[in-house]
């Protein structure tokens, strides 16, 4: 049992680092990054099981002693790695052109932990002065990236996960009219679970504790498969419409007469063209029905209608879900059947949306309308 528990997040994160990067067909894409995340885990772990083995045999040697090394190295590489992921998920930030200058410390780390393992294992005369120079820089360094530079990490790139997170949560309400697949509410499952991670690192060194490193064990395992299961199904969420034919740069300037002009246009396709019944509908492709750009329908809804997109889009399907509701043509029709006629991809998006506007729900305004009916 004791053996399965430290070989199992090992398997959990080389496993779903392979499949990460097959899926990412070799491209720098969220797909690889993620395979980056997970195998640094599975050779972190296979590490100190390894220190872990020969620590309880008392024997030490080169093999034990470059483990240690690796382990350093691999502590400071987690975090730019855990942040770069999210950085990957959507086009909001740019991330290609940067992700070389956060690994420029483990870089370090790497170029110093080999050259000293490598001159320390050559030279063994301990009479000679250089090798306690080298020894004493590999060791200072080392302790220096746990200590000080490992927790500054990870306050700082989770501080930069949280902001990321927050950005994207605020900007899909003026993009998209759904919340599936692109929400990314189980990325804050992601971060409170490596945050989590960091305390039960700390807390395995810091105790011998058989039921600590045994329980931060099985946690991890149980956030690797989490996180791995939701990473490989997880698409890349694209805000700006690169489609040309939909984008139309040269528009006249956006003042407040075309805004009022701009607004007929988004009404009569909302109300007379129902264009809100396409359960995948984003501004780009209302800004292209209405011949116009993204930006201007955007400011011009902000500004006009006093609300975003989604909330906007989710009025006029609330508002057809109220006529279909007293309906008989739909009497027989089930609330989820309603929530897809009008363009909600899940009822519980449906029911949110529909509650928040009239302060009860499809089925209770159902009831609500045929009891009215009846007397």
């Amino acid at each position: 049992m004791d053996k399965l528990v430290l070989i199992l997040p090992i398997l959990i994160a080389g496993i779903f680092g392979l499949v990460l990067y097959k899926k990412s067909n070799w491209n720098l894409n969220q797909y690889k990054i993620l395979g980056h995340y997970f195998l640094l885990y599975a050779i972190l772990f296979s590490v100190m099981a390894v220190i872990g083995f020969f620590n309880e045999k008392d024997i030490s040697n080169n093999f034990v002693n470059f483990s240690s090394l690796v382990f350093y190295i691999i502590i400071i590489t987690i975090p730019p790695t855990f942040y770069l992921y999210v950085t990957t998920l959507s086009d909001l930030k740019k991330f290609k052109t940067k992700v070389l200058q956060h690994y420029y410390l483990p870089g370090a780390l790497l170029v110093i932990n080999c050259f000293s393992f490598f001159f320390l294992t050559i030279h063994t005369d301990e009479t000679d002065y250089t090798i306690e120079l080298v020894s004493n820089i590999m060791t200072y360094t080392n302790v220096i990236s746990l200590l000080f530079i490992f927790p500054l990490q990870n306050v700082f790139y989770i501080f930069k996960t949280i902001q990321i997170y927050k950005n994207h949560t605020s900007e899909i309400n003026k993009v998209f009219s759904y919340e599936t697949d692109i929400d990314l509410k189980w990325m804050l499952h992601y971060i409170i679970g490596y945050i989590i991670f960091i305390a039960c690192l700390y807390l395995t060194q810091v105790s011998s504790e058989e039921v600590i490193h045994t329980g931060s064990r099985l946690f991890l395992s149980v956030y690797l498969l989490y996180i791995g299961v939701k990473g490989v199904k997880q698409k890349k969420v694209i805000f700006y419409d690169t489609d040309k034919e939909t984008q139309k740069e040269n528009l006249e300037d956006n003042t407040p007469e075309s805004e009022s002009a701009l607004k007929k246009k988004i009404a009569v396709a909302l109300e007379e063209n129902e264009l809100f019944l396409d359960p995948k509908l984003t501004i780009h492709k209302l800004a292209s029905k209405v011949n116009s750009n993204s930006k201007y329908v955007s400011n011009t809804i902000n500004n006009e209608f006093n609300q975003n997109f989604a909330s906007l889009i989710n009025r006029y399907r609330v508002d057809k879900a109220k006529q279909l509701l007293t309906d008989d043509t739909y009497a027989n029709y089930t609330i989820e059947s309603i929530s897809e006629e009008v363009g909600f991809n899940s009822k519980t998006a449906f029911n949110k949306a529909f509650k928040l506007l009239n302060e009860i729900t499809p089925s209770e305004y159902k009831l609500k309308e045929k009891t009215n009916k009846s007397s």
